[in-house]
């Protein structure tokens, strides 16, 4: 087969060829969340158990958060690529065995949050733990821009792109904290570009829901982390 007829080979006839620009949306959440945990850990009052709490629950969620991105583009991403951008073999191979190290890390960090709950004053663990996967997981954020963007903007249909962001909204709509991710997503953005086609993207009902349940305790959860 040649390459230009294995490149629009795509089951539903859909021609590849894809918007990637909201991989930038996850991305940004992650890096900006990871890059500040540490120092949320570093300043938690032991004697604060409300703070302990907040603070745990925010990295596992980030810590999951991370893990199901992953799996979303397992699930879609490497098979089509390897097989309509066969030259890309090296580089999606690469960013497999980044996320089976990370997706290690992550289940390590969250096993150290149990035990950070358990012994707030000993946080030495938790926090070698989550810097190790810092410094990992935005090597791998920048590389996966740097190579893999692309490849799935001329390789991917737009469906087939589509399918991660709808797979974690499936996941996401039963969730208690289903509308908070929103918050922080949207918060996080890396440009107003990003974050309005993030907003425009989103359905009418989670719209409607977020701005009269969440909202203001989402901005407050900030607050509380962060401020």
């Amino acid at each position: 087969m040649s390459p230009i007829r294995r490149e629009n080979a795509t089951k539903n006839g859909e021609k590849p060829g894809c918007k990637t620009d909201d991989l930038y949306l996850i991305h940004g959440y992650l890096r900006r969340t990871l890059t500040r945990i540490p120092e949320l850990i570093d300043a938690a009052d032991p004697k604060d158990k409300a703070r302990v709490e907040l603070i745990a629950r925010h990295i596992e969620e980030v810590a999951h958060q991370l893990i199901h991105h992953h799996l979303h583009e397992d699930a879609v991403m490497w098979e089509r690529l390897i097989q309509r951008a066969p030259e890309a073999t090296e580089d999606v191979l690469r960013m497999k065995e980044h996320h089976q190290h990370i997706h290690k890390k992550a289940e390590d960090v969250i096993d150290a949050v149990s035990e950070w709950k358990m012994n707030p004053s000993f946080k030495e663990s938790l926090m070698h733990k989550v810097q190790d996967i810092r410094e990992e997981a935005l090597a791998h954020l920048d590389d996966e821009e740097k190579t893999i963007k692309p490849l799935a903007a001329k390789h991917l249909t737009q469906s087939e792109w589509n399918h991660m962001a709808e797979m974690a909204m499936e996941e996401e709509k039963d969730s208690p904290r289903g509308l908070f991710i929103i918050g922080y997503l949207y918060h996080c953005a890396p440009t107003e570009e990003v974050r309005q086609e993030f907003w425009k993207a989103l359905p009418l009902p989670a719209k409607i829901l977020y701005h009269l349940t969440t909202k203001k305790k989402f901005e407050k959860e900030w607050k509380q982390l962060y401020s």
